[in-house]
């Protein structure tokens, strides 16, 4: 049975619903120096409110005009800062940032770019090779209309954009690419020396992500990441000798807590059973929370696969550029106080590396990369197996695949054996046990698209393959991760327990499952609207489905459960979670759920490695706070934020198989709200301290610039405070409140001037 914790009961605030409006973007888009208008050219638009922010594009109209709404729901604000950009003939965004509301909701904007016209074209093409005497080969042309003629060199042609084609023998071969229709308009045509070969190898390589407790930022999780048939070991060398035997680690995912903020040479090498080794280093910086830190998130455009959107998460004290690398070749730097999110269009499809840094006024640099797919079209080539593949027993594969707005009208199947199929859903035998690349490419509406796995087909029964996809929607998951937790050794709580992180396709995959019964746990690596689930489409462990490998049926999709409306505010709670007892590797996979008055959840996050969490900035109310993790029981906690007592902190502790709650600690900081807000002159608050203490206060810009702060020796009980906002630009601004002893408050401020 679930108990019900009351810490405390004081009332329950409420706020008045606001009027739904809508946001208009209107312009014009023309050819720099004159009034000839750029039809049919591509848009984007961008608002951000003091809640949430949207995205959307559109494209001009044959007299280059364009305009698009966004429709805000009621309970959100009226206020915010837009921004609209294009691109130009030199693949630069051109941005026009400004902020909107209270009225009127109008951003009207003209842009005057150079353009091309489309009159000019160029051939051009990519190709890599997956598989023995197979060649995938991608079109990177421009202009040229849509007729595209290739000549592989060996007697056969294709019409197809981005095709595959299988040669009878190695060789080198002149490929030739011919754009455009001689006669009717621009025709252009290039080739090129490809070689193909017989064989290829099935490579290992190491490779691994990695990211900082929220709490204890010198605490960082490492998370494996590399391929190979069978890997057997893991090296670790965190590069923090300082730190003894405890820079050394065999475990597959690790922690380490390093010695000091600075910059570490991390290092992995794995090794597989048939004896493949490869290392990795990775140049790690351990920032301490006040430090520059750059991050970014992207988000594809779902019907222009190659316009990619990136958003800066960057942080930082008084940011003043950001450079953008895209991995193309091309680069484009902001300075503040413009937008530092922005729109990049890709040229040709294929996977890049692309880097954002930061610097900051006091010399603090931070640099981050990740790699960005961009895909040739709307088709998603996807694909599932039988269960167990085993020598001599026919595989059955099923296509998945999908073309937005179109059908899919061509599948190649490539079995890693150096065989192959035409058929949509065929039947394979593999003739003996190892490791298979298998591809599946389909074609269908002007796209192409391909995915391979990782198939084994095992010589014994000891070991067992669990898969399947992670949905957030009716999209795939493409930031986020599986656990996998054994059901059958509970008594104790020492469970088989491993990670993994998702693909581009949402795709989970754990190739060595022993035998037994499990629990299978997605969760997306930011929250965005859904929320940790597990397989059978459950909130709870309890409610959950068990999988056995006695009776695989692979593949295991989970449906990630939405997250319910979360309504920022002055409000917040964080805690501790003492988990004497527990296995050390167990520790961050405890999951922290919050839960609205109703019972649903609206946020989450992970438990730190000494039991910490936190939740903040959020309205007041009731709340529930619960703590996740496969084969434990946990106490249900209610809590009740208010105006008197903005901030809550819980106590709980592990004991066995439950983790239950203790009492909780009286927060040693407590703040009202700001007034007036929005501001146009100065603003005031009220703090409220239990003893005599040290406060600091400081105003952050949306860029995390500090434009003011200053410390005072607060008297018991209630002080206010004046926050000097004349002659600070509009916007939206942070303000941070920090007692002695690292307690910290947040208010979001809105600045009319």
């Amino acid at each position: 049975m679930k108990r019900i914790f009351l810490l405390f009961i004081l009332g329950i605030a409420f706020s008045p619903l606001m009027a739904q409006f809508n946001l208009i973007y209107q312009g014009t888009v023309t050819v720099s120096g004159t009034t000839v208008p750029v039809p049919n050219h591509l848009v984007t638009i961008y608002a951000d409110t003091l809640l949430y922010a949207m995205h959307d594009s559109t494209y001009t109209d044959v007299n280059g005009h364009y305009y698009d709404t966004i429709h805000f729901s009621p309970n959100y604000p009226a206020t915010g800062v837009a921004t609209v950009s294009t691109l130009d003939c030199q693949n630069y965004w051109n941005n026009y940032t400004t902020s909107f509301g209270p009225a009127p909701y109008v951003v009207q904007h003209d842009f005057h770019i150079c353009y091309n016209g489309g009159d000019t074209c160029h051939a051009d093409f990519t190709y890599n090779q997956p598989q023995p005497l197979m060649m995938y080969f991608y079109d990177a042309s421009s202009g040229g209309g849509y007729v595209r003629n290739w000549n592989f060199g060996d007697g056969t042609t294709s019409s197809i954009p981005n095709t595959i084609h299988s040669y009878q023998q190695p060789g080198n071969y002149n490929v030739t690419l011919s754009i455009g229709t001689p006669g009717q308009g621009c025709t252009s045509t290039i080739t090129k020396l490809v070689t193909v070969t017989d064989s290829i190898p099935i490579p290992c390589n190491a490779h691994f992500a990695d990211y900082p407790n929220s709490a204890m930022p010198k605490e960082i999780h490492f998370i494996d990441q590399s391929t190979g048939n069978n890997i057997v070991s893991w090296s670790w060398n965190f590069g923090d000798p300082a730190s003894g035997v405890n820079n050394l680690s065999a475990i597959q995912n690790p922690i380490h807590t390093y010695t000091d903020y600075g910059s570490y040479m991390a290092g992995l090498t794995i090794t597989t059973a048939n004896g493949c080794t490869a290392s990795t280093y990775w140049n790690l910086t351990v920032y301490a929370f006040d430090s520059c830190i750059s991050q970014f998130a992207v988000q594809h455009d779902s019907l222009h696969p190659q316009s990619v959107a990136f958003w800066s998460q960057a942080m930082g004290n008084n940011i003043t550029t950001y450079a953008w690398d895209f991995g193309d070749g091309t680069n484009q730097t902001i300075s503040y106080p413009a937008s530092p999110n922005v729109n990049h269009y890709y040229m040709t499809p294929g996977t890049f590396t692309a880097c954002l840094t930061i610097h900051c006024a006091d010399g603090c640099t931070s640099t981050f990369c990740d790699n960005v797919t961009v895909s040739s079209g709307t088709c998603v080539a996807q694909y599932t197996y039988s269960v167990n593949p085993a020598p001599g027993v026919p595989v059955q594969f099923s296509d998945l695949s999908f073309a937005a707005g179109g059908t899919v009208t061509y599948w190649q199947w490539s079995f890693g054996d150096g065989t192959g199929s035409n058929l949509q859903n065929p039947s394979h035998v593999f003739a003996s046990p190892g490791t298979y690349s298998v591809c599946l490419t389909i074609s269908g509406s002007n796209c192409q698209d391909t995915e391979c796995k990782y198939i084994v087909v095992a010589d014994s029964s000891q070991f067992h393959p669990v898969y399947g996809q992670i949905f957030a929607g009716n999209m795939p998951l493409v930031s986020g991760m599986a656990m996998i937790f054994s059901a059958d050794s509970m008594q104790n709580y020492n469970p088989y327990i491993n990670v993994t992180t998702v693909d581009s396709l949402g795709t989970y995959y754990f190739s060595m499952v022993p035998p037994g019964n499990y629990y299978i746990y997605a969760l997306p690596f930011l929250p965005q609207g859904y929320v940790p689930t597990y397989y059978g489409d459950k909130l709870f462990w309890e409610d959950a489905t068990i999988i056995s490998t006695s009776q695989l049926n692979n593949p295991y999709n989970i449906h990630l459960i939405s997250a319910d409306s979360l309504f920022f505010g002055p409000g917040g709670i964080n805690g501790n979670i003492s988990l004497t007892g527990l296995k050390t590797t167990l520790v961050d996979k405890v999951t922290m759920l919050l839960m609205n008055a109703e019972g649903k959840t609206i946020t989450y996050g992970q438990v730190g490695a000494t039991g910490s969490f936190d939740f903040s900035t959020f309205a007041y109310g009731t709340y529930f706070v619960k703590a996740e993790i496969a084969g434990v029981t946990s106490e249900v906690i209610q809590i009740r934020l208010t105006a008197d007592h903005p901030q809550a902190t819980v106590n709980m502790t592990f004991t066995g198989t439950s983790i239950m709650g203790i009492n909780d600690v009286k927060a040693s900081l407590t703040a009202g709200v700001i007034y007036p807000n929005p501001v146009n002159g100065d603003a005031h608050i009220q703090v409220i301290v239990p003893e005599s203490m040290n406060v600091t206060y400081a105003l952050y810009s949306m860029t995390g610039q500090v434009v003011f702060t200053n410390s005072i020796r607060a008297n018991s009980g209630t002080t206010a405070l004046t926050l000097p906002c004349s002659g600070l630009p509009s916007g939206i601004y942070t303000l941070t409140l920090t007692s002695e002893n690292g307690f910290h408050l947040n208010r979001k401020l809105v600045i009319t001037q």
